[in-house]
């Protein structure tokens, strides 16, 4: 094969493809530009929506599949937390969001915990551990009443 007819059977396929990359973003953006810019209410979501459309005529496919990502990432993210309780212990820990509760917080933290005490998972071991550091925390001693109705 010669070089120059190589370079140009290079060229019409990246051509191609391009074509079909510009096609797709454009649809992206009539889309975005039918959901977006109709329903904006005031300027600033107005400008915000053709910035949008903009972005999305040359990078609708890439915003496209970083969503997908994102949203795999986010299920990811909710499925550890959920088991390993990381947003409790970043609040516990660097936030210190449990210093000084109030007794009715407290109240119902170890009410959840007082049910949780039939099932041993690690989520429910965790989520007891880090009621009692509480407790300690804000010194107090739960009694546990049944509800009267």
């Amino acid at each position: 094969m010669q070089p120059i007819l190589f370079l140009k059977l290079n060229c019409q396929k990246m051509e191609t493809i391009l074509k079909i990359y510009f096609s797709i973003n454009i649809f992206i953006a009539g889309y975005n530009y039918a959901e977006s810019v109709n329903w904006a209410r005031n300027k600033s979501e107005k400008i915000k929506a053709y910035l949008l459309v903009i972005a999305s005529v040359f990078f609708g496919i890439v915003i496209i599949i970083g969503a997908v990502l994102f949203g795999l990432l986010k299920e990811v993210w909710d499925y550890f937390n959920g088991l390993f309780q990381i947003a409790f212990w970043v609040d516990f820990y660097l936030l210190k969001k449990y210093n000084n509760c109030q007794k009715d917080i407290l109240d119902r933290l170890n009410l959840i915990a007082t049910t949780k005490k039939t099932s041993n998972s690690l989520r429910d071991r965790l989520y007891r551990k880090g009621v009692n550091m509480i407790n300690r925390r804000n010194n107090f001693t739960y009694v546990y009443e049944e509800a009267v109705f």
